[in-house]
């Protein structure tokens, strides 16, 4: 009777230990277990950060076009102060020049020395264009000097216009004091001292003989 109790014991603590292991081991026929491994949580992988070419950004900002307030129409575009030379056709726009030259500058220019400045002249037109001086390839609008033809500034004025015209296009225009008195033949200008961008009008017998614009280097 005592040993009947005893294996009966035994089967049940035996039985009970069995059915106390981890829930993933599960009868194979009848010979041995299969282990059910529980698959492992997939681990999301971020994607790394978007690279910013912030030089590449730099030049793009720097190559867009320049501001049309200080630019002279050709047609239906415009050439404007610290427009690059290959945002803008230039030769497609005015064709080929009736000269052209490339100068560099000496010690005297400072620290622009060793810079260079292409010059492209046309009738009544001449533009000057500036590259510095560990370049010399690329090419920006500096200067530009209307003295006949059609050009006109953004504002309408073009050579021949009267100094009334001009002062209604720019009330804020101001005469240059360059020692000249007579205001009819003086010198009149309009300037953005942040950009350093100037247009300037040769006023002669009350009419605009002249218009120049320039950028000032700091």
């Amino acid at each position: 009777m005592v040993r009947t109790i005893t294996a009966l014991i035994s089967f049940m603590v035996f039985a009970l230990l069995a059915g106390c292991t981890t829930g993933e081991i599960k009868a194979l026929g009848n010979d041995r277990p299969q282990v059910i491994e529980t698959p492992a949580e997939t681990e999301e992988i971020a994607e790394p950060p978007a690279i910013i070419d912030e030089e590449k950004e730099t030049v793009e900002e720097e190559k867009s076009r320049g501001p049309v307030e200080y630019s002279i129409t050709i047609g239906d575009d415009y050439i404007a102060l610290r427009d690059w030379e290959d945002t803008v056709d230039i030769y497609g726009l005015l064709g080929e020049p009736a000269s052209q030259e490339v100068e560099v500058l000496g010690q005297g220019a400072d620290t622009f020395a060793g810079s260079y400045i292409k010059t492209l002249k046309y009738e009544n037109l001449e533009i000057k264009l500036f590259s510095p001086h560990d370049n010399g390839q690329s090419f920006w609008v500096m200067e530009i000097n209307v003295t006949g033809g059609d050009y006109t500034t953004y504002g309408g004025i073009g050579i021949g216009d009267s100094l009334e015209e001009l002062i209604v296009i720019y009330p804020t225009i101001s005469k240059v004091e360059d020692g000249r008195t007579d205001e009819d033949n003086s010198a009149y200008e309009i300037s953005d001292m942040e950009s350093y961008n100037y247009l300037r009008f040769e006023v002669t017998e009350s009419a605009v003989s002249q218009i120049r614009l320039y950028h000032m280097m700091p």
